[in-house]
């Protein structure tokens, strides 16, 4: 009895393992499917059931049925290879594209932190909000059809958290300049305001570390539907 539960266990776990391959290429598995029934319901029609008597006729008979049915065969293939590849180009532009948006984020911050000045923050603020929300609907726009489901996954929700902290943070060091012209500092040029900058600069530099560490992880989650 525990042999056979053990027989089933594994059964199950083979199926699962190749459950992903099945749903994958389930348009092939249709298609050679269809071939298959084309070569048995030959046999059955021309063969078993004898449709068409004499030896010449049915070989006729049976050369005009399969061509038929393999000329199906080829437009179907064709029509799914056309399909696939048109799905994989369009898959990697997307791709791409996502990696190009989030290295623009990085670089957008590195030029700032690498300046000697002060940062110039409702600049960066305004860059990185429209850096930020493109690549938040260009991954809900792929969330659709180019990559289902992919801010489901804890690797697409990992990055946006991120992207969200960075907007939060140096909307926060705005508030932070803000207060101090108000209270009588305009050129922002005093100890607190370079104060502010450096912790900006050190929050900023433990995101993009966290950025680094896990923007391969989302890029390999991006690929799962490439390949």
């Amino acid at each position: 009895m525990i042999l056979n539960a053990f027989d089933v266990l594994a059964t199950f776990q083979s199926v699962m393992k190749i459950l992903p391959y099945i749903t994958k290429n389930k348009q092939y598995i249709f298609l050679y499917a269809f071939l298959f029934l084309l070569v048995i319901s030959s046999w059955y029609l021309f063969f078993f059931l004898n449709l068409i008597e004499g030896i010449a006729l049915q070989i006729t008979a049976i050369i005009s049925y399969l061509g038929f049915g393999f000329a199906l065969f080829q437009f179907w293939f064709n029509h799914i290879t056309t399909e696939k590849r048109r799905i994989y180009d369009m898959r990697y532009s997307g791709y791409k594209e996502v990696i190009s948006l989030i290295d623009a984020i990085t670089e957008t911050l590195n030029e700032e932190m690498s300046n000697s000045r002060i940062v110039e923050v409702y600049s960066i603020l305004g860059k990185l909000t429209n850096q930020i929300n493109k690549l938040a609907s260009t991954l809900n726009e792929f969330n659709q059809y180019l990559f289902p489901k992919i801010n489901e996954t804890n690797e697409s929700k990992l990055i946006q958290d991120l992207m969200e902290k960075i907007i939060r943070r140096t909307d926060k060091y705005r508030h932070e300049l803000e207060r101090e012209i108000k209270l009588g500092n305009p050129d922002g040029n005093n100890f607190l305001e370079t104060i502010h900058s450096m912790n900006w600069h050190n929050d900023i530099i433990k995101y993009l570390k966290e950025l680094h560490e896990n923007k391969y992880s989302f890029y390999r989650r991006l690929r799962e539907h490439i390949e």
